[in-house]
């Protein structure tokens, strides 16, 4: 469907430009699905009074035979694309560092969301972690 390609094209390429690199929370992504759900609604020309679940509409917009995802997984995707770039990167890259680095604060060593450890201590974080927590 041209309409589908065009909406892909244009609306969710703004609505995920950048979001590679943003921290992401419950609260933002429910926002960003609700924006994307109302363009889909403009887009197929139903207001939101009239009683049409999601999937129909995209499947109105997008076609029956399209295998296009929904918005939070091509949210995760891209994230999970950038995360797999950037371990690629060499090590002495300042993405691939900023990424691992370790906020000093005092003697004590915070990382992020878990509260400050002892500089002697490490946090390790494997791909099972990541998958857990991202997905």
């Amino acid at each position: 469907m041209p309409k589908g390609r065009v909406y892909k094209a244009t609306v969710r390429a703004v609505l995920l430009y950048g979001s590679k690199t943003w921290p992401l929370r419950i609260e933002d992504t429910n926002r960003l699905q609700v924006v994307d759900h109302r363009c889909l609604r403009l887009n197929a020309r139903f207001g939101s009074h009239q009683r049409v679940s999601n999937e129909e509409i995209k499947e109105w917009v997008f076609g029956s035979d399209c295998q296009t995802g929904s918005f939070v997984q091509s949210l995760h995707l891209h994230i999970l694309r950038w995360f797999g770039h950037v371990l690629r990167m060499p090590a002495n890259g300042l993405p691939h560092r900023a990424l691992f680095a370790d906020v000093a604060w005092g003697n004590e060593i915070v990382h992020e969301g878990v509260g400050p450890c002892r500089s002697g201590s490490s946090l390790e974080l494997g791909p099972s972690q990541f998958t857990e927590s991202v997905v």
